[in-house]
């Protein structure tokens, strides 16, 4: 038994193919012959590391309050107790070592990891030689382990790529230097924006006066537009989603003058953000009349928010892939075996254009100028290559078989299905309103 592909990254060119199964990052050669394994890196840490940190911190604290009660002429009442420092055993919840997240630096010398169990991102510089016929290794470079106080939800680096920008789940936003390899010290760190629920996605772009912004998304329904590197000022706020905002993009043939959004909404939406305050939201697509028929009871939704024929179903857009080539976007719902493809026009008018039906649930995806990669739920098909034509077409891969072989068989071996890490998670970001 093997473990999917949960996230996938490519670099423009097309020719590289960063995929992470379970805790492990793989990286593939793709030529027209075929995919090669170049190199791949495993997450080692030890499972139960925030807990044992935790215990560290908690065993400190008890011997400094120890100090001071012996300093203080040992008042047995205030002799402070021994904590108590179980670690987890037969019944608790799981704890996986997995990658949460994965994203190249714009200049893609960098890949920059989220890793869950110590809460970090880890950045590598790409050392690619293929080039050199004297010596042609392809290698990830540890650059750093950055930690942070809380797990990370999303990454982005500055314009520049002189910095490494993170958000965590409980809604703060963190800037350090991307190519320093010294990683700081997590207490110390402060940070340089908040909301007050958990972020989702981040990203950069320049507003009409070429001010760098850095953009962020939340659980509760907002985009927030901030100055970057002082994001304590806030630009403005994007107003329409009712539900959870869980992934946003700024196609490149809009000159970053358009955003893509979508989330727990049954609709995508599209934004002029940088018009005047209350104008920006231009236009919405309706998601349910080509989405329905793919749902199943994996979407019903809970019994106690159930109607009352049991047949409410709920669902959600997971990820938002631009298509440059072609200026469409790739719509992943989650746990849905179809890719919903939208034209999007220079100034952002939406329309929908075509499905993509696949053999299973879609995990996720990625695309470069000329091709589309999904990951899937499917024993025989984890991953399949989409050609994009000149003609707006998008085809299985003719050199499918070939591509996805060499990707298939190095996916990480399982003991059993309950190794698995979690694949969608992204439905349970929408809140439940008991009234």
């Amino acid at each position: 038994m093997k473990h999917f592909y949960q996230k996938l990254v490519t670099n423009k060119k097309g020719d590289l193919l960063f995929a992470s199964s379970a805790n492990t990052v793989l990286v593939f050669e793709i030529t027209p012959s075929g995919a090669n394994l170049l190199t791949q890196w495993t997450d080692e840490i030890d499972p139960y590391f925030s807990v044992r940190k935790h215990h560290r911190e908690v065993l400190q604290k008890y011997e400094d309050d120890m100090k001071s009660f012996s300093k203080q002429g040992n008042n047995p009442e205030s002799k402070p107790k021994k904590p108590k420092m179980p670690i987890p055993g037969p019944g608790a919840p799981p704890t996986f070592t997995y990658i949460r997240g994965m994203r190249l630096s714009r200049n893609e010398k960098y890949l920059i990891i989220l890793t869950d169990n110590d809460k970090a991102a880890v950045v590598f510089e790409i050392s690619d030689k293929r080039a050199n016929t004297a010596d042609s290794s392809f290698s990830l470079v540890l650059i750093k382990r950055q930690p942070f106080s809380k797990r990370p939800s999303a990454v982005t680096t500055s314009l520049d790529d002189m910095d490494l920008i993170v958000s965590d789940k409980f809604g703060d936003v963190f800037s350090v230097p991307l190519m320093d390899k010294r990683a700081i010290d997590e207490k110390t760190l402060a940070p340089i924006l908040g909301h007050v629920s958990m972020l989702t996605c981040i990203d950069m772009a320049t507003d009409e006066n070429g001010r760098q912004c850095v953009i962020t998304s939340d659980r509760d329904e907002h985009i927030r537009v901030s100055y970057f590197p002082k994001s304590y000022v806030i630009k403005k706020w994007l107003f329409g989603h009712k539900e959870f905002v869980s992934s946003f993009v700024l196609p490149e043939w809009c000159s970053n003058k358009v955003i893509i959004s979508a989330g727990g909404d049954n609709f995508v939406c599209s934004w002029l953000w940088q018009n005047n305050p209350g104008s920006e939201l231009i236009g919405k697509v309706e998601l349910s009349n080509v989405v329905e028929k793919y749902l199943d009871e994996e979407h019903l939704a809970p019994k106690k928010f159930q109607n009352e024929d049991g047949t409410l179903k709920e669902y959600c857009v997971s990820e938002i892939i631009p298509l440059n080539k072609i200026h469409k976007i790739a719509v992943i719902v989650e746990q849905v075996s179809a890719v919903f493809v939208l034209k999007v026009t220079d100034n952002g008018s939406l329309e929908y254009d075509q499905t993509i039906e696949t053999p299973g649930y879609v995990i996720y995806g990625t695309s470069s100028d000329d091709t589309l990669v999904l990951s899937l739920v499917d024993e025989t098909h984890s991953i399949i290559f989409y050609n994009i034509g000149d003609d707006g077409g998008i085809r299985v891969s003719e050199k499918q078989n070939q591509l996805a072989s060499e990707i298939e068989k190095n996916r990480v071996a399982m003991d059993n299905d309950k190794d698995r890490v979690p694949l969608f998670t992204v439905g349970q970001l929408r809140k439940r309103r008991e009234h």
